[in-house]
């Protein structure tokens, strides 16, 4: 199949949407290609969808005020190498996860990981770390 270039969010301290290679499988479902733009990652770039992942696009209008169609719904799980605690970061920087004993749960490994490394002088968003903060106090 050929790669096509689809916009997927990312969080670089703003928000973005960049254009990364992905092959249609049917009708407005695209599996996302392995990127180098997901190897060169560093820490405070944030995907919404990895490698692998299946995914529905819909229109958006980006911050120029295009309209495009975006990645904007996970249909299947890719095998993203540590995508858990990717994932946990790019929801808890856009306040999209829920404060409940369930979450804090789910995420107990990714939650003590961001603890170990922003004691150890790792940075991260300040919302990620005042989320972590009271999904943290419903683990205690």
């Amino acid at each position: 199949m050929t790669l096509q270039k689809i916009y997927i969010h990312l969080i670089d301290g703003t928000d973005v949407w960049v254009l990364i290679n992905a092959r249609q499988i049917r009708e407005g479902q695209f599996e996302i290609a392995n990127n180098h733009e997901y190897n060169e990652a560093g820490n405070h770039e944030l995907f919404q969808f990895f490698p692998g992942d299946v995914v529905e696009l819909d229109e958006h209008v980006l911050p120029d005020g295009t309209k495009r169609k975006v990645a904007k719904k996970l249909v299947s799980q890719g095998q993203w190498p540590d995508r858990k605690f990717h994932e946990f970061k790019y929801k808890a920087t856009l306040k999209q996860l829920s404060i409940d004993k369930q979450t804090a749960d789910f995420f107990r490994e990714e939650i003590d990981r961001i603890k170990t490394a922003y004691s150890n002088g790792e940075i991260f968003y300040p919302t990620v770390i005042e989320t972590l903060s009271k999904l943290d106090n419903l683990i205690k």
